[in-house]
């Protein structure tokens, strides 16, 4: 038997193709999925940062305030060395505060998730949905089961990643003064002016 004899199965293509639109979904999704985390976790990062220092900030203020307040003698150096530590975390939160205030969702994910949402459709779901075996019905309920998992996954890290990008861009609390005053008073006004 010759090979010209033998007529080609077409379900070949479909599965192939499957297959191939699954390896792509699994590897731009795994990338996907890095770079979601990586930026949830530098948001993460950022917020526990700019909090730290916001504490330490108000805690050397009312350091600072307890020493004006207090009935004697003032401590110039102690007054001096406080004060150039105030300076310094104000100079410290400038940056972080301009990152919250710019903080914005990235466009490159947004791009992957259409693409990976895309490249699962049409280069996995309508390839298998073209075999002709098994049963439509069998078929439509596997792939809206397997389909629907992606989806929901997917759906699920980027609310995570949203979540965290929500909570760095929280209002910070009150409890002194404004951002705004102490990054103008603080930096001499080399900082961002945002609350």
């Amino acid at each position: 038997m010759s090979l010209d004899s033998v007529s080609p199965d077409p379900q070949w293509f479909y599965s192939s193709l499957a297959q191939v639109g699954s390896a792509f979904v699994g590897f731009l999704g795994g990338f996907f999925i890095l770079r979601l985390q990586t930026y949830s976790q530098e948001w993460r990062d950022a917020r526990l940062e700019i909090n730290r220092l916001y504490s330490s900030w108000n805690s050397t203020q009312r350091t600072l305030e307890k020493l004006g307040s207090a009935a004697g003698e003032r401590n110039v150096d102690a007054e001096q060395s406080l004060l150039a530590r105030r300076d310094d975390v104000a100079r410290q939160l400038a940056p972080l505060i301009d990152r919250r205030t710019n903080a914005a969702f990235p466009r490159e994910l947004l791009v992957m998730a259409v693409l990976l949402v895309l490249l699962l459709g049409g280069g996995v779901v309508a390839p298998l949905l073209a075999l002709p075996r098994p049963a439509e019905a069998e078929k439509v309920i596997y792939l809206a089961v397997v389909a629907g998992l992606f989806v929901v996954m997917g759906v699920a890290m980027l609310l995570l990643a949203l979540g965290s990008l929500k909570n760095l861009r929280a209002p910070l609390p009150q409890q002194h003064k404004s951002w705004a005053e102490i990054l103008e008073v603080e930096t001499g006004g080399a900082g961002s002016t945002a609350s």
